[in-house]
């Protein structure tokens, strides 16, 4: 029974990185932005019609006309304008799906009002289910959300028009299949923007990542490196000893697993680290809010830093170099980075001199 109810649980509410409602964020707004400006072209159009008509032919019926015409045309220009704002903005997830809730509910309450004028005159409801269609193809909510939009649609007109005359004129079990669609037209529709954000979630992460680590990048440290401007920062640049001759002498597939193995090694000596693969065997790693002391007692070990792959039985050598400040550019950063940097390529000198290495 359990697994039952985390099931539904998942299904109505199902998790969602916050990278993945990022892009559903996006997809809704873009989407958003087209059907305002797309709507209000229409209604401009049916506006200029409705005007000719009541100017010609004056009735109660042209000013409701004129009326609903004007209320959906602002519901438009408030979406053009919110979609605008947002992408100027870094509105947070929860404010841009309650606003897009709300004009897509508004825009649902108008869509029922006037199919329901349509039915009255007992001319075709085409206005409801064309707005029902667009939201459903083209914007999307999680299945909660979605049901609410659903019932909110075809349960309110369904019970405007059973007030007004039972609903002789519409077939209940059609009326509720195309319901029935339309939900699942939403389900649909959201399960591959899931997809399709998931995908590039991936690709992102993969294009960011280096695969044999796990570790960031060299784009990855460029997108980054602003975040590292006026805080404290310690550089520690490191690469393995001798790693060429791992690579002659064991070939290449183990030489990758040594590179694996040295990213977890690193990950257990240095846990508060930000770690990038900066070249070959080469891998920087940066600490925020440290000091010089921190950068001491990381780097205080006598008997060296290596590690020993059980299975080879190699033990594999790491040098360090280090260097830390409070950089207030960008420049100053790369600055502290060059000066670890310079500090590896002496401890490298070093152990190169004494021919210091265990293969």
């Amino acid at each position: 029974m359990d697994s039952i109810w985390e099931a539904l649980r998942r299904f109505w509410f199902p998790e969602v990185s916050e990278e993945m409602e990022r892009k559903i964020d996006q997809a809704n707004l873009k989407n958003m932005r087209n059907i305002s400006i797309v709507g209000l072209c229409c209604e401009s159009v049916a506006l200029f019609f409705t005007l000719i008509e009541w100017f010609f032919f004056p009735h109660s019926d042209t000013v409701t006309g004129l009326v609903s015409v004007g209320i959906c045309m602002l519901l438009c220009l408030f979406g053009i304008l919110f979609t605008g704002r947002a992408k100027q903005s870094r509105l947070s997830h929860k404010a841009i799906l309650a606003v897009s809730l709300v004009f897509c509910a508004l825009l649902v309450v108008w869509a029922v009002s006037a199919s329901y004028r349509h039915y009255v005159a007992e001319t075709q409801m085409l206005t409801f289910f064309t707005v029902s269609f667009v939201i459903s193809c083209f914007l999307s909510f999680r299945p909660m959300h979605s049901l609410f939009l659903t019932v909110l649609g075809y349960g309110g007109l369904y019970l405007l028009i059973w007030a007004y005359d039972h609903g002789s004129r519409v077939t209940a079990i059609n009326y509720f299949i195309f319901a029935t669609l339309t939900f699942i037209g939403m389900l649909l529709r959201y399960s591959r923007q899931q997809e399709e954000a998931r995908a590039q979630e991936e690709l992102s992460y993969r294009s960011r990542h280096d695969e044999l680590t796990g570790f960031r990048n060299r784009l990855a440290f460029r997108e980054d490196l602003a975040g590292y401007v006026n805080v404290p920062l310690a550089a520690i640049m490191t690469d393995i000893d001798f790693f060429k001759q791992i690579n002659d002498t064991y070939g290449h597939l183990l030489g990758d697993k040594v590179i694996g193995e040295s990213g977890k090694y690193l990950h257990k000596l240095i846990p508060d680290g930000i770690f990038y693969r900066y070249g070959g065997d080469e891998y920087l790693i940066l600490i925020k809010d440290s000091s010089l002391d921190a950068l001491s007692r990381i780097l205080s070990r006598r008997d060296g830093f290596s590690f020993l792959l059980d299975e080879e039985g190699l033990e594999v050598h790491l040098s360090f170099g280090a260097s830390c400040g409070l950089a207030s550019t960008t420049e100053e950063v790369m600055s502290i980075i060059s000066d670890a940097d310079v500090r590896l390529y002496e401890a490298k000198e070093r152990i190169h001199k004494n021919d210091v290495h265990t293969i």
